[in-house]
């Protein structure tokens, strides 16, 4: 049966050569055995392996949460919407490439009910003010609460998408104090 040859792999494990000095004789042969044995009972640690990653996945993304705000810059878990038009709607969302004691937090409200519904949104502002930043801010946090269920903000609600395009074609470095404008002179 498999249980044994399970036991087995589990007993080759526990030996010397994984766990302390082994022989030189020793390390090789249990090497390979265990490596033998192991490829055929791969498949019973499958469901293991995946049941383990998404908690480790899941406790990353917890530990995101419930660290303490830097510079009032904090992880939150996001809201999906139920509506049936588009929705992004933002509180103090943060590029979370960029050091959260200097990045700055941004607003944004797009969509929603019936009522309020606002398609769209018209950014301006001065040369090096933060606009690339914002662009960037919003789609990564998008992509990270549709994927992991939190977003880098206060509060983030989005209504859940297929495909987000965006082009900015100048290469900055916001991290280090780049902006867009900065790159292109």
């Amino acid at each position: 049966s498999a249980c044994p040859r399970l036991q087995a792999l589990l007993k080759k494990l526990d030996t010397k050569t994984f766990s302390g000095n082994a022989s030189y004789r020793s390390y090789h042969g249990r090497i390979i055995q265990t490596f033998k044995m192991f490829e055929r009972q791969k498949y019973k640690f499958t469901d293991l392996f995946v049941s383990l990653g998404e908690l480790d996945c899941e406790l990353a993304c917890a530990s995101l949460v419930a660290k303490e705000p830097i510079n009032g810059n904090r992880f939150c878990l996001a809201e999906f919407s139920a509506e049936a038009k588009p929705e992004l709607s933002g509180l103090g969302v943060w590029n979370p490439l960029i050091d959260r004691a200097r990045v700055i937090a941004n607003d944004l409200d797009l969509g929603g009910n019936a009522e309020n519904y606002t398609p769209g949104a018209l950014l301006s502002g001065p040369n090096a003010g933060g606009k690339s930043v914002f662009l960037r801010s919003f789609p990564i946090a998008a992509v990270l609460a549709q994927s992991f269920g939190i977003a880098p903000a206060e509060y983030f609600k989005i209504k859940p998408f297929q495909k987000i395009n965006t082009s900015i074609d100048v290469k900055d470095d916001p991290s280090s104090g780049e902006s867009l404008y900065s790159s292109e002179c």
